[in-house]
Parts: structure tokens; sequence; C-alpha cells
């Protein structure tokens, strides 16, 4: 099938939503599949490597932004490319098949408006002049296609979508590992970060720390350590945004039982080394990919999450009628975190919580989602 997928910006590396358009564009041309990008701006053409490229400005920043014009090209390239089907992976360009990632440019826009002073607003709008434009261009993307054949609408991160949207699951960008690998993996982080192979060690993302529901975890994990003397839990984040973790840590009396690794490349290792993965963030604020939870259950780590963080209907055992691939926090509180956590840091439950999260490995495979993809592609097909 010959696809024209179209991006709007892409960093060289990132795992932002945008990223999420290089490991779909990889994984759909890997299926047969003959892949066109066609995005404004792109730093590193490495990550599309096995797909053609349709370049607007490759040089373009993010401060360059050009919401219209790039509208205007993307219907272009859709006339010239001799393509089967296109997806879109921005709200302003539609697609056949319309997975928007990410935040509107509106939904974005206004809660940051209304959130910060008048003066950090005036920067914001500085710092993306064009954003009032993309609240148009995507109002006028709507419009285009009220007057053609209604696209399929599809949504990542998600089980059950809105009304007329087609919910895709989550998925990991973790090739599998069997268990003899997934333990060597394990040894080898561990023996490099200079862990021992009985502490007690639980991985959190630094991602979305300005969400809610942080605090409160680290008031838990304050409570095991105080707990735990002879073997006090060691908890692993990873990410660029790690300041508010330190700060809540410092708050909490837990600062000294949290290690920084920093926007590492191999997440997989850190996974691999730990114990648990703990969820903390008790509000989404918009749409997400879940990346965090489906990449633990990817590697047969399983998850303490916050009842409302992103992924963590993954850990419902009605989903999959696996009930050990982790524990939901109903409420948020220090003491429901220190029990939760506690169970897992005791290992008596570790085996068979991994082997359950290697049960749902699958479902959250990108090989799984491409083929979510592809049955969504044929009702497009047929319809045409």
């Amino acid at each position: 099938m010959n696809i024209t997928l179209f991006i709007e910006y892409v960093r060289g590396f990132a795992w932002s939503s945008t990223a999420w358009s290089a490991v779909l564009a990889r994984a759909l041309a890997a299926h047969g599949h003959h892949v066109t990008v066609a995005c404004d701006g792109l730093e590193d053409p490495s990550i599309f490597a096995g797909v053609g490229l349709r370049v607007r400005r490759p040089h373009r920043t993010l401060r360059g932004g050009d919401p219209l014009g790039f509208l205007a090209w993307a219907r272009d390239v859709a006339r010239e490319c001799a393509h089967d089907v296109t997806i879109s992976l921005t709200p302003l360009v539609p697609g056949d098949l319309w997975l928007p990632l990410g935040h509107s440019t509106l939904g974005t826009l206004v809660p940051s408006l209304r959130s910060h002073a008048p003066a950090s607003g005036v920067l914001e709008l500085l710092a993306r002049p064009w954003l009032p434009l993309a609240v148009l261009a995507e109002s006028k993307a709507r419009r285009v296609h009220s007057h053609e054949r209604a696209p399929i609408l599809a949504q990542l991160g998600t089980l059950s979508g809105g009304p007329n949207v087609h919910a895709l699951g989550y998925a990991s960008r973790f090739p599998r590992f069997d268990q003899e690998q997934r333990i060597a993996l394990r040894a080898r982080a561990r023996e490099l970060l200079g862990i021992s192979p009985d502490r007690p060690v639980g991985v959190l993302s630094a991602v979305h720390s300005g969400r809610p529901g942080l605090q409160t975890m680290l008031g838990g994990f304050a409570g095991l350590r105080r707990r735990g003397v002879v073997n006090p839990p060691l908890l692993l984040v990873v990410g660029r945004r790690a300041h508010g973790v330190h700060q809540h840590g410092e708050q909490m009396g837990c600062a000294d039982g949290l290690r920084f690794l920093g926007a590492t490349a191999r997440v997989d290792a850190v996974l691999a080394a730990a114990d648990v993965a703990i969820a903390p963030w008790s509000a989404s604020l918009g749409p997400t990919t879940g990346r965090f939870i489906a990449d633990s259950l990817r590697l047969g780590v399983p998850v303490v999450a916050h009842r409302d963080a992103p992924g963590a209907e993954l850990v419902r055992p009605a989903h999959f009628g696996t009930p050990e691939v982790g524990t939901l926090v109903e409420q948020a509180n220090a003491h429901q975190w220190q029990e939760a956590m506690g169970v897992f840091f005791t290992r008596d439950r570790h085996a068979s919580e991994q082997r359950a999260a290697r049960d749902i490995s699958e479902v959250v495979s990108i090989e799984g989602m491409v083929r979510r993809i592809e049955a969504l592609l044929k009702q497009v097909n047929r319809s045409s």
C-alpha cells in the first residue's frame, strides 16, 4: 500500500509526540508499505531511514512555524503523490486516517495563557508567534474535511476512543526480550550503575514532573526508606525535566534515595534493572501516549500507578485477564503509595508479576499497533 504520512515538525532526537511519526513510519515500511513522509522542518533525516521524504523547509526552527503555508503545501503534496491513503499525525492537515498526536494548538494555548502571568503569556507568544495562525489552520483543516469524504479518526494512547474515534491502544518502541535476554540486561545494567543484585529498585520518568501526584508518591517512598533501614529502596529517575523531582525529594526527605540518570537513550536497560516502574501522575493534562507504562510492561516490569496516570488502564486486570501486572493507587496519599510500592520492593511476588506483565507484551508492541492501523487503512480503501 502506498501511504503518504503528514507531520508538521520533527525534532532530530526527541521522544516527544512528534517522534512517534518516525517510529510508525519505519514500522509501516517494515510491513511492506511504501511510505512517503511529508513534513515542515526536519533536523535529522536519518530517523526516517527506509522511507521516502518530502521536506518543505529542512532548516525550519520552532519559532519559524507557518501553519497556513504548511496546510496549503500539504494539500499540493497530497495531489502529487501516487498514494492509496494518507495518514495525518497533525491537527493542521486532514488525512484519510487522521491521528493527531499531542495537544491541539487551542488546547495548549488557552490553558498556558490562563495559568501564567500576563508577562509569561506574552513571552510564550513571542517564542511561538505562529500559535494564533495554528489555531486558524486547525479550524480550516476541519472545515476542509467537512466538505469532503469524512476521515477515519483515531487516537493513540487509549483503549476506548470517544464518539466516532477508533482507539489504537498503546505501543512501546522496544523489541521483545526473552527471559534470558532480560536477566542478562538486568545484571549488566545493575553492574554499570553500581547497584547490588538484591537492592530494591524502582524507576520514575521525569518527563511529566510538572503534573500533580509526584510529591505524594515521594512521601510514600520516603516512608519506605525509613522502614527499610538495612537495604533501603533506590529510585532511578530518567528524563531531562528532573528539577521538580529533586526539589520534591528534598522536601520529603528522600533525595538521597534518588539517582538521576538524565535523558538516556537506554531506557530499556534502566527498566530492566528495576523491580517496578512508578507512574504517580494524577492528571494527564490532555492527550498522551502512555508510553512509559507501555515500555515497562513490554519489558516485563510491573507498574505501580495512580489510577489516572497515562496508560494506567493497562494495569487494570479487566482488560487482559492478568491481575498481576501491577497495582493502581486509587486515592493519592503517601500511606497508599508506601503500601503499594512496598509489595514490589519485598520481591515476594516479583516473579509472578514479571510473568504477567510479559503476557501483555505483544499487545503493547509496535507490530501490534501497526496491525491495528492496517485494519483501519483497509476500511479507508473499502470506502474509497
